[in-house]
């Protein structure tokens, strides 16, 4: 015997438009256009959890305030809440607002009476 290869025949293969090899299936072998082995697709990824708090804390609520009805944002509100709270005596909510207070500060001026004016 020979360590020669067998020598590759030529004559009855099918005539081919590419080239099949890694990651080039023969034509038989594919999909046809318009479908895929994936029919629901890639699924999606849950949303980040800022953008879903900057969402709700942007929605306008309705607010019964000293007798009238007011529309602001979440963020508003609890904000308003918080101060009032504080107001009232809650002491772990006036270190609340202390705290949110010194930690604006950096931030640019803060006015607190903003948080209660009416508008």
């Amino acid at each position: 015997m020979t360590d020669d290869p067998k020598p590759k025949r030529k004559g009855n293969q099918p005539k081919r438009d590419y080239e099949v090899g890694k990651g080039k299936p023969p034509k038989a072998s594919q999909f046809p256009p318009g479908s895929s082995g994936n029919l629901s697709g890639r699924p999606k990824r849950p949303p980040k959890i800022y953008k879903m708090m900057s969402e709700i804390l942007t929605r306008d609520i309705t607010l019964t305030v000293n007798g009238q009805k007011k529309t602001m944002s979440t963020q508003e509100a609890l904000l308003l809440s918080l101060a009032t709270k504080a107001m009232k005596g809650s002491v772990k909510d006036q270190l609340g607002v202390i705290d949110l207070i010194r930690n604006l500060e950096g931030s640019g001026p803060f006015d607190l009476n903003s948080l209660l004016d009416e508008d």
